[in-house]
């Protein structure tokens, strides 16, 4: 099981703080698994930055049981 903290706009637009998913392979999976269970389009996941235990994660990031993994939604300002 992989704990997915959310942050940001993501995290306000869906009211979703955190969850656990099943996965095995990488956070492409992830993502998609996250969008299908909280119908949260996978664009807008895919445009986020993550972190995988602490470190920097591309979507070709492998994820393994235990891990945690922080999904950011990009910050604009101005």
């Amino acid at each position: 099981m992989i704990k997915v903290n959310f942050f940001g706009v993501l995290r306000l637009d869906y009211k979703v703080s955190s969850m656990d998913v099943e996965c095995s392979k990488n956070v492409t999976e992830l993502l998609e698994r996250i969008s299908s269970q909280k119908s949260i389009p996978i664009d807008r996941l895919i445009s986020c930055s993550f972190y995988i235990n602490g470190k920097p994660a591309t979507i070709r990031s492998r994820v393994f049981d235990g891990d945690e993994v922080m999904v950011m939604s990009p910050v604009a300002g101005g």
